[in-house]
């Protein structure tokens, strides 16, 4: 006989198991009493597994049996672990903002414009009779044959180069040479590439013993002469030059002369007369006169061709009134001028300079004021 309390047990048990059923669920049942379960054997686990809703074998007997090959198996969760509150994570940051691409902001891809093309110089304005200001130089390099073989002496081409080497340093605007000779002649023109050389080769080998070098940026030549005087008992043409400074457009002459040495007096007075006619001839049009060279003399020099053309020397002395010589040391190469104005007047001995040549290397400041040419006269 079943107990009234195992009854009850079962009635409740049965009535779970027709709500899971009708839910199509499933239950998880533990032991009814005791130990045991119903059905389960002493040794079997206390977890019992129910596949499936379980129903009578009555008329819903097939359906159940169809459910059942359907229905997974339901193990029981048995006891939940303790739980335990995560720690509050630390606050979102905002990515750091990236530049946008260059297409997203242009639709297209960013190339940085071309550097600006170089503006090609303006050319200076042309004032007709305005003063020009630049450097002139004078140098008698000491010509190769002077030196061949010589122990103290380096040979005429390197001397040469020392030259140029001064006269590029120098910034000088023009230049006369005296003594050259054609080995030195090539590299004054190739260490000079900045000036016109003139009269070059274009006079024959008497005519290369002296040239005229002059920057192009500063003049063009507007025109070319020479006269004749005699040299060491040779004849020998003098250059000269006329010449258009390109910023202002004003022209002047310049001659570059080689009087002989040594006890040749006679020969220095027959040179003159020649030049000092020339000289007179040249100021008659107008235009500015320079006049730079080796004259092998200087009292003579200085105050006969002073007195005869008014021309001033760039390293003071008169010959306004009487002759008065330059302050001293007075050289034997000479740089003077008409309608000339002369400043900063330098005379080199030392250096590069003694190592080019024995004569000193003369240079200065020199303002011309040109007035009319002569074919504004006509």
């Amino acid at each position: 006989m079943l107990r009234s309390l195992d009854v009850l047990k079962l009635l409740v048990a049965a009535s779970v198991v027709t709500l899971l059923v009708l839910g199509g669920g499933a239950l998880v049942l533990g032991p009814l009493s005791g130990d045991e379960s119903p059905g389960t054997s002493a040794g079997a686990s206390a977890e019992t597994y129910v596949r499936g809703p379980i129903v009578s074998r009555g008329a819903v007997g097939d359906r159940a049996a169809a459910a059942d090959q359907r229905t997974p198996v339901v193990r029981s969760a048995g006891t939940l672990p303790a739980y335990h509150v995560a720690p509050k994570p630390a606050p979102l940051q905002r990515a750091p903002q990236r530049e946008p691409e260059p297409e997203v902001t242009q639709g297209r891809v960013f190339r940085p414009l071309p550097p600006p093309e170089p503006e090609e110089p303006e050319e200076p304005e042309v004032v007709p009779g305005a003063p020009f200001t630049f450097r002139v130089g004078t140098f008698n390099i000491l010509g190769s044959q002077h030196t061949k073989g010589s122990k103290r002496w380096a040979p005429g081409t390197t001397r040469a180069g020392f030259t140029a080497d001064l006269v590029n340093s120098r910034g000088l605007g023009l230049i006369g040479f005296q003594e050259v000779q054609r080995d030195q002649l090539g590299v004054l023109v190739n260490r000079l590439p900045s000036y016109g050389v003139w009269p070059a080769a274009s006079l024959g080998n008497n005519g290369i013993r002296l040239q005229i070098a002059y920057r192009r940026d500063l003049f063009e030549v507007a025109g070319t002469e020479t006269i004749t005087t005699v040299f060491h008992r040779q004849m020998r043409p003098i250059p000269i030059l006329r010449l258009r400074h390109r910023a202002s457009g004003g022209e002047f002459y310049v001659m570059n002369i080689h009087n002989s040495p040594l006890g040749m007096q006679s020969e220095r007075d027959r040179a003159k007369a020649v030049q000092i006619p020339k000289l007179n001839s040249l100021r008659a049009t107008g235009l500015p006169v320079l006049l730079m060279g080796d004259a092998n003399e200087k009292e003579g020099f200085f105050c006969r061709v002073g007195a005869a053309t008014g021309m001033v020397a760039a390293n003071g002395g008169s010959t306004s009134g009487g002759c008065r010589m330059p302050p001293p040391p007075v050289k034997i190469d000479w740089i003077m001028g008409a309608r000339a104005v002369f400043s900063g007047y330098s005379r080199e001995e030392g250096g590069l300079v003694a190592r080019a040549s024995d004569h000193a290397f003369i240079h200065s400041g020199v303002t011309l004021t040109p007035s009319v040419t002569s074919g504004e006269q006509d």
